[in-house]
Formats: C-alpha cells, sequence, structure tokens
C-alpha cells in the first residue's frame, strides 16, 4: 500500500496490492503469536502459589494446561512462566532478608510472636529464633522434655533450621518454637537455646534431646544449667553400621538383638545391663571400643534411664520434629 499526499491536507491511498509475503496464522498457531503470550495476573499468582509448595514453572505450565484443556489455550508459553518465576526469585534474592526481618516484626508487634534475630556486617542473616503465643502456651503445658533438632538444610541458602518440639498428651508433636542458623558452632547454639529460654519466661526444659554434636554439648549446659540432656536414640543407631564395621554390621542376628534391647521402653535400668550384656557377650564384642563407650554413658540415650522423666520414654528421638 501506497499513501499519497492531497493539497487539502491528508493523505490518500495511491496504490494497494491485495497480497501477503507469509501466510496468515490460523487458529491453532494462535498460542505462537505475541498476544497469545501475555501473563495474566491468574498466571502469576498460580506461578507464585506453586513455587511456595516447590513446583517449578514447567511443572505449573503443565497444570495450567491441564486446566486449560490445552497448550493452545493457555495464554502464554512456557518461556514466560519461567521469565517471571526468574524476575520474582532475582528481586526476592537481594530483599529476602529484610523481608524475612519485616515480616516477623510486625508479627512480633500485631501477634505476640517473640522473635529475635542477627545480621552480619553486610546485613545478611545468620540467627533467627521466634516463637507464637500457641508455641508458648504449649510449652507451659507439655515443655518438661523437648528436643532441638539442627539436622534440616536448607537448599537456598545454607542456613540450618532449627526446630524445638515436643509431645503432648495425645502423643502427638507439638512445636515450642523454631530457628535459623547459618553456623552450626558453640556460640550459635548458644545464642539460639538463650533466645528460647528468653522466648519462654525463663523457665527451663526438665529435659533436651539433642544429637551429639560437640558444640550443642557444650551449648546446653552453659545455657539450660538444670536440664538434663540426653541424646537422640535414632542418630546413634543410626551410626551404629560405621561404628561398629562392616562384619559387625552386617551380622543381622547382632542388630536385631542390640536393636531390640535399645528400644525396649519396659526395661528398668538392671534389666537392660543385664540384656545388653549378654548380647555383647553371645557376639564376643566386649572389645568394641564404640560399643563400650556407648555404654558408658547409657544413661544419655537409653530409655531405662529416662523413666523418671515426664514424656521421658515417649520423646526419646528429634526425629519428631
Amino acid at each position: 500500500m501506497r499513501l499519497k499526499s492531497v493539497e487539502k491536507g491528508g493523505y490518500i491511498v495511491d496504490q494497494f496490492r491485495e497480497i501477503h509475503n507469509h501466510p496468515l496464522y490460523s487458529v491453532k498457531n494462535r498460542e505462537f503469536q505475541k498476544l497469545s503470550r501475555n501473563l495474566s495476573l491468574y498466571h502469576k499468582k498460580t506461578i507464585i502459589d506453586h513455587s511456595k509448595v516447590n513446583i517449578g514453572p514447567t511443572k505449573s505450565f503443565r497444570i495450567v494446561k491441564e486446566y486449560s484443556n490445552g497448550y493452545q489455550n493457555v495464554g502464554a508459553s512456557l518461556m514466560e512462566f519461567k521469565n517471571f518465576q526468574r524476575d520474582v526469585k532475582c528481586y526476592i534474592g537481594d530483599n529476602d532478608a529484610a523481608m524475612f526481618i519485616s515480616n516477623f516484626q510486625k508479627l512480633a508487634e500485631t501477634k505476640g510472636l517473640y522473635f529475635a534475630y542477627e545480621v552480619d556486617d553486610t546485613k545478611c542473616l545468620t540467627r533467627a529464633f521466634w516463637a507464637d503465643k500457641e508455641a508458648k502456651s504449649n510449652y507451659l503445658v507439655y515443655g518438661d522434655t523437648i528436643s532441638f533438632d539442627p539436622t534440616y538444610g536448607t537448599n537456598k541458602y545454607f542456613m540450618v533450621f532449627t526446630p524445638f518440639t515436643g509431645v503432648d498428651n495425645n502423643k502427638k508433636s507439638v512445636t515450642f518454637g523454631a530457628g535459623l542458623l547459618s553456623f552450626e558452632d558453640e556460640e550459635s547454639f548458644t545464642w539460639m537455646f538463650q533466645r528460647f529460654l528468653d522466648a519462654m519466661g525463663g523457665k527451663e526444659p526438665v529435659c533436651i534431646i539433642t544429637d551429639q554434636d560437640p558444640a550443642i554439648k557444650n551449648a546446653c549446659p552453659a545455657v539450660f544449667k538444670t536440664a538434663r540432656h540426653k541424646f537422640c536414640m535414632w542418630h546413634i543407631m543410626q551410626k551404629m553400621n560405621d561404628k561398629v564395621g562392616k562384619t559387625v554390621s552386617g551380622d543381622t542376628d547382632f542388630m536385631s538383638q542390640i536393636s531390640s534391647v535399645v528400644w525396649d521402653i519396659d526395661l528398668e535400668p538392671e534389666e537392660f545391663e543385664e540384656k545388653w550384656g549378654a548380647v555383647i557377650s553371645e557376639h564376643s564384642l566386649q572389645d568394641n571400643s564404640w560399643l563400650s563407650y556407648m555404654f558408658g554413658i547409657r544413661e544419655r540415650w537409653i530409655p531405662a534411664y529416662f523413666r523418671d522423666l515426664p514424656l521421658g520414654c515417649l520423646l526419646r528421638t528429634t526425629q519428631r520434629s
């Protein structure tokens, strides 16, 4: 088409050729056009909601496709889904610590949440602890025996999630508080335990169960002056295969016998010692240094020595966290 100006102003069509340099797109190809590749508010909300439960953009796109009865009806392409999630991550990534702190401070001001945190010189979050009203109420009722489990790592920021948990009168797990740590050292664990104690008004538990981490071993008595410190049975039994060697761990009779003795919550201390000794003698393991060491600290992890503690035989492991 060619336009031509006229004396009175304006333009007229001087030439028009009714041809096109490529075919017009058909309905079935509509999904590939720019007009059909725009993320709606629905798309954006879907991507964000899915990401909260670890559903990536590719799977999110497929889910929307199923709801829309075909890719051609989605209204956006997979690349748009990926780009949007990338942009959201870039925005959040630089502001995660500030957003996290801001949100929890608002909850502390409006909902009675206990919240404490520390950042380093670069404003990166290094430590945080929080406990809401329900957690603090649960602790007053069920907090005689608690577990602390710093074995949950985050996959993005290399921080450790550290819940404090217990058991209610229905044998169900209850949460007393939780935190995040960048470093698993004595200073960090001491800070975390002190914040927990502050949140609970200075009320110590009767017993705290943790793994055998040396830093935790030192931090516990530094903060919890009267609490008894027990070790997680599950972690100890998980380590047994490596500690006793392949020959012993490959002996299914021994592993079955020692497990039945260790996990029996009905044994009295004298009965446990007798049964443990019988298993060790039967398999000629009196000289095994690790088994001898664990027997030497039996009061720190065997249920027979928990019997005087509230819920002591029920809460034997941090794996309830």
